[in-house]
């Protein structure tokens, strides 16, 4: 019961702080009393992953409008969304295409008329496009520069940061012999992630931007788990850090009597002894018969 529920949760992304209405103290519920609450839980994540694609979507499909309208040569200075930007845009076509005074000389038209005159409106529009070209090379340079910014000031933050997370998930980044190891792994690290992916929260956490800015969020609405990733990333590359036997005070092999590599016998001078030799092994059949003579040691000592 508890691998199906766990195997469930898992799957769906559902947090461990979210399992404890499923349980009674350390038990877990009856299944009659479980099963419409697990249920509950699995609707409301499944409602979340839908809510979030559905809003991504939305998201989307209004950066491509605005997009599209900008293009156009809409400013949409008024920052209307939705509904009113679309009859906004319909208005200023509207207002293109009205047609101009005739019969009059322009020394003798109002500023109106000579606005509805097609020739007048052409040179509006030039003055226009030129000053809007003028606009967004000024408003590219800049917006460069502040990008320029960001992914520098988010490196320099990742430079401090990345090092502790790697070292909470144990990855290997000693390299024995050389001085400089550490820091040359965490750079290969940093070099697998793009800096214009990542910003800040307002915790000063590293955390994954969509492309609007917003925090990237899973297929269930929740954000991406930035260290997990990195942590991911440095295991692919270094490995995970093994315990020094020689720091825990036995050798892993301490005790084995003369048989070639096959599992004999192991003793182990304390606790300690037993954790490092166990955690260093890799040998699964060594492995089972280190906990077997432990636990037989600790039975008769």
């Amino acid at each position: 019961m508890e691998k199906l529920i766990l195997g469930i949760a898992s799957a769906l992304s559902i947090d461990a702080e979210e399992l404890t209405a499923l349980k009674d103290g350390e038990k877990w519920l009856d299944e009659n009393d479980l099963a419409p609450k697990l249920a509950e839980i699995v609707k409301s994540q499944v409602s979340a992953a839908k809510d979030a694609q559905f809003k991504r979507g939305i998201r989307e499909k209004e950066s491509a409008v605005k997009r599209f309208l900008r293009n156009a040569g809409f400013a949409n200075e008024a920052k209307l969304e939705g509904d009113a930007l679309l009859e906004a845009y319909t208005d200023h076509l509207k207002g293109s295409f009205e047609p101009g005074e005739t019969g009059k000389e322009p020394a003798k038209m109002t500023r109106e008329e000579l606005l509805k005159l097609p020739e007048v409106k052409t040179l509006l529009v030039e003055t226009k496009q030129q000053a809007g070209t003028q606009f967004e090379a000024l408003k590219s340079e800049y917006e460069q520069a502040q990008t320029k910014w960001k992914r520098e000031r988010v490196a320099d933050i990742a430079k401090v940061k990345l090092p502790a997370y790697l070292k909470a998930a144990n990855v290997n980044l000693e390299v024995p012999g050389v001085a400089d190891g550490e820091e040359k792994r965490v750079k290969a690290i940093m070099s697998m992630l793009d800096i214009g992916d990542i910003g800040l929260d307002d915790k000063g956490e590293l955390i994954f931007l969509d492309s609007d800015g917003t925090p990237k969020l899973n297929d269930y609405g929740k954000p991406l788990d930035l260290k997990k990733h990195v942590a991911e990333v440095g295991e692919s590359l270094f490995g995970i850090r093994k315990i020094d036997p020689g720091k825990g005070g036995a050798n892993p092999h301490q005790g084995q009597r003369p048989g070639g590599t096959d599992p004999k016998s192991f003793h182990f001078e304390n606790q300690a002894a037993f954790d490092s030799a166990f955690l260093n092994e890799i040998d699964p059949a060594r492995k089972s018969q280190m906990l077997k003579d432990f636990k037989t040691q600790a039975a008769t000592e």
